[in-house]
């Protein structure tokens, strides 16, 4: 009885929040009058108050989805209606927005970590079980196969430690292209009603399992993670995070919301685009890391040190993010102001 009078005192100003976000993402930000731009500040702050007391006050989950539907649109709208150019809108951008996007679509980011991994064991166990099952997922032309003596894979793992700054520059440059265009492809193709994104992430972690199962199988388990690893965890948590704003185009297409689709997907879309430009330098440090520190003389136990801290720092990054993105969201004033 209590949640329904609760519902019934602030239905109004919901349905008056929905009518301005409607006019405005029709008919621009400009349409809005001052007056009415107030209440709309006013109204959207409510809200976000609102979403925080009914996630604890009731399971009603169409309604928490509906709240929380225009508390996203109006944050969006707020955030692309002022844009700024200063370098501390920037900073802002990458250190704040971008990973508080990725705490509010955690459930695409898991999503996409569980697809990457479970592929990735999926094949790993059965190449293990039967080496020859290693052909399903390797290209048969590449040289790390089942059939590859210890010695080759060895000698691959070594492969460019006594290379000159230049053609270490020149690695470097080709990882960041290639793997920028391998993001940037699963997140386009997302619009696809996720398919594409699905298939690319499942086939990427397929791939690594089953080479991961190659060393282990030839006694070269440790120089093959410390090899991979100290890229590899930014590397792949940026495939992740392109891969989940992929997810959530498609999604947008599949449960709208009650919205047109249009409309649902220019709100996801908003929130993609701040993942695909958070993953931007994540793509280019991993390139530094596979180009110079990964084919450097560096012992394995400090590849590994390098490897922990590399994930110590992005667990703190987007925890300290996300917090200053919650803090400023539920501030008297909007993010980016």
């Amino acid at each position: 009885m209590l949640v329904r009078q609760y519902l019934h005192d602030r239905e109004e100003s919901w349905r008056r929040l929905q009518a301005l976000l409607a006019r405005a993402e029709k008919n621009g930000v400009r349409s809005l009058s001052d007056e009415e731009l107030r209440e709309f500040s006013s109204l959207y702050r409510r809200a976000t108050v609102h979403l925080a007391q009914l996630r604890t006050r009731t399971r009603e989950r169409r309604l928490i989805e509906h709240l929380n539907d225009l508390v996203a649109r109006g944050h969006a709208l707020i955030y692309v209606s002022r844009p700024k150019t200063s370098l501390r809108s920037i900073a802002l951008l990458f250190l704040r927005d971008f990973p508080g996007v990725f705490a509010e679509t955690f459930r695409f980011q898991s999503l996409a970590v569980i697809l990457l991994f479970g592929s990735l064991l999926v094949s790993f166990a059965a190449t293990t079980v039967n080496p020859e099952n290693g052909y399903a997922f390797l290209s048969a032309y590449d040289v790390r196969g089942p059939a590859s003596d210890p010695e080759t894979l060895q000698e691959l793992l070594l492969h460019g430690r006594d290379s000159g700054m230049g053609s270490r520059s020149f690695f470097s440059s080709f990882l960041f292209a290639h793997n920028t265009r391998v993001g940037v492809l699963a997140f386009a193709s997302g619009i696809f009603f996720c398919v594409p994104t699905l298939l690319l992430i499942t086939y990427n972690g397929l791939i690594i399992g089953a080479m991961s199962a190659v060393y282990h199988r030839a006694n070269l388990a440790q120089e093959w993670w410390a090899w991979i690893l100290p890229h590899g965890i930014t590397e792949f948590l940026a495939i992740c995070i392109v891969s989940a704003a992929g997810l959530l185009l498609g999604y947008s297409l599949i449960d709208p919301g009650g919205r047109p689709r249009l409309q649902a997907l220019m709100v996801r879309g908003r929130q993609a685009a701040v993942l695909v430009i958070g993953v931007v330098p994540m793509f280019f440090f991993a390139a530094l890391i596979e180009g110079f520190l990964r084919q450097s003389q560096l012992p394995t136990s400090a590849r590994f040190v390098f490897a922990l801290l590399s994930a110590l720092f992005w667990a703190a990054f987007f925890f300290i993010g996300s917090r200053a993105w919650a803090k400023a969201d539920s501030g008297p004033g909007s993010p980016g102001t």
